[in-house]
């Protein structure tokens, strides 16, 4: 699941939830399986982690558009944010 602001929205509305089920999906498969019953991606200023839940950046501009990076970026950091779960 994904939580977001309004400002958030164009990126996370299509993106977030889908990058943390791909995530904890690919990383099952090739380590071990997910070890918590949920995953949640949090937008916030910043990158961070903790079970079950991640804090990622990915705003879009005032009018509503953003850009391939940072589009990249909100999805980068919600793998590696996950991926963190894999590892604790």
């Amino acid at each position: 699941m994904s939580f977001y602001g309004k400002e958030a929205y164009p990126i996370y509305s299509r993106y977030s939830t889908k990058a943390v089920a791909h995530t904890i999906k690919t990383y099952s498969d090739f380590s071990i399986p997910y070890p918590y019953p949920v995953a949640q991606s949090v937008e916030a200023a910043n990158g961070m982690e903790y079970p079950m839940i991640c804090f990622n950046p990915g705003r879009a501009a005032d009018d509503g558009t953003y850009s391939e990076g940072a589009k990249n970026a909100a999805i980068l950091v919600i793998i590696h944010e996950v991926g963190h779960n894999f590892s604790q």
